[in-house]
């Protein structure tokens, strides 16, 4: 396929040349026409001196120059006709040129200069004609990429601040009211009633850690402490502390570990163990059972945290990761956390060097798998 530009000047050649051949052929068409007018204007006597002039050589004699100029200068082309071919000429290819310039040049550039115009008034679901080819219809195709990538995080920019907006207003109401309550008169303060404040203040507390870890995570500005660890160790002494919490939920967990060293942060690294398995305690209880396994993969570590639960459907692998993202929706903050956790791991994973992925465990139930460089691999 050839750019715009460059039929734009195929065209105009193409035109320039057909008119020059037309011209051509209409200049010879009139000398023609002139000669034949020529010998049929001119009296018989002089017709016979002119030939006699003619085949004695001499067509360059003063008589003969006179008799051509006397008889063949009404016959030529007037200079005011030349001009106006030639104006007629030139004004048919700029005509035609321009309306080249503006079907492949200029038209689809105005589509993306208004659509350009509706989107910076904040309507980002506006998207340019892709009509164009070459270079033009690339830059309409990744014109309309970036609307949608803009349409995509004013979407979830919306979605954040209405569930931010929600988390924040539930343990602020209930704060309101119970104070109200105690200043009244109405309830009596008490260490149990101290107790249902204090959750509410240490849930806002967690809820604006981890806001504050998405995006000073997002923007690279999370401090981290990095130190070579070995998983083995630190994952048999992490387990130990969900042990007992899960033997109440009549659940069971299962680890299985090689030796791995990598570089993290150690107390991010209990925070991202810690949001996956809380999440399997929270999701995956009928289920019954945990499966943590630590695991070598060429020069990387892999952690991965399943379950038997009730899985992760296909279309929501990829959002899982996303803030006050809930595979239930009908869960609230009490049957299924602020929704926070696993946008936190994803953070605190990708700033290690590493990477997460969720996905469907073969048999059933959800999976979560990390994986971080592992140190001998960092230190060639």
């Amino acid at each position: 396929m050839r750019s715009p530009p460059l039929r734009l000047g195929f065209c105009a050649a193409a035109l320039v040349l057909l008119l020059g051949a037309v011209q051509t052929l209409s200049t010879l068409w009139w000398r023609q026409q002139s000669e034949q007018a020529f010998w049929a204007s001119m009296p018989a006597d002089t017709l016979q001196r002119y030939e006699n002039l003619l085949a004695q050589h001499h067509a360059d004699s003063d008589e003969a120059e006179l008799i051509r100029y006397h008889f063949m200068r009404r016959h030529h082309p007037p200079v005011l006709g030349q001009g106006l071919w030639w104006l007629f000429m030139a004004g048919s290819v700029a005509l035609v040129s321009s309306w080249l310039a503006w079907r492949w040049l200029l038209y689809p550039l105005q589509g993306v200069e208004e659509a350009a115009a509706r989107m910076a008034s904040g309507d980002y679901g506006v998207r340019s004609p892709e009509d164009a080819e070459g270079e033009l219809g690339r830059l309409q195709h990744a014109f309309n990429a970036l609307a949608g990538h803009l349409q995509r995080l004013e979407d979830e920019r919306r979605e954040l601040i209405a569930s931010i907006s929600h988390e924040l207003r539930t343990p602020l109401t209930i704060l309101q009211g119970r104070l109200h309550a105690l200043c009244d008169g109405v309830l009596q303060g008490h260490a149990r009633e101290h107790r249902r404040l204090l959750d509410q203040v240490v849930h806002l507390v967690r809820l604006v850690d981890d806001l504050n870890i998405i995006t000073m995570g997002q923007e690279r500005r999370l401090l981290l402490h990095p130190e070579k660890l070995e998983l083995k160790a630190l994952l048999s002494d992490w387990m130990e502390l969900f042990a007992e919490r899960a033997q109440a939920l009549d659940m069971h967990l299962h680890f299985m570990a090689e030796e791995a060293w990598v570089l993290a942060d150690p107390d991010r690294l209990r925070q991202i163990l810690t949001n996956l398995i809380e999440n399997a305690l929270r999701y995956a209880a009928v289920g019954g059972e945990i499966d943590i396994a630590l695991q070598h993969l060429g020069d990387q570590v892999e952690i991965a945290v399943s379950d038997r639960g009730p899985g992760l459907p296909d279309w929501r692998e990829e959002r899982v990761f996303g803030a006050f993202f809930r595979v239930d929706s009908s869960r609230n903050r009490h049957t299924g956390g602020s929704g926070l956790g696993l946008a936190v791991v994803h953070t605190l994973v990708e700033l290690q060097g590493g990477k997460v992925i969720a996905r469907q465990r073969p048999g059933g139930g959800a999976e979560f798998v990390i994986t971080l460089p592992e140190f001998t691999a960092l230190s060639h």
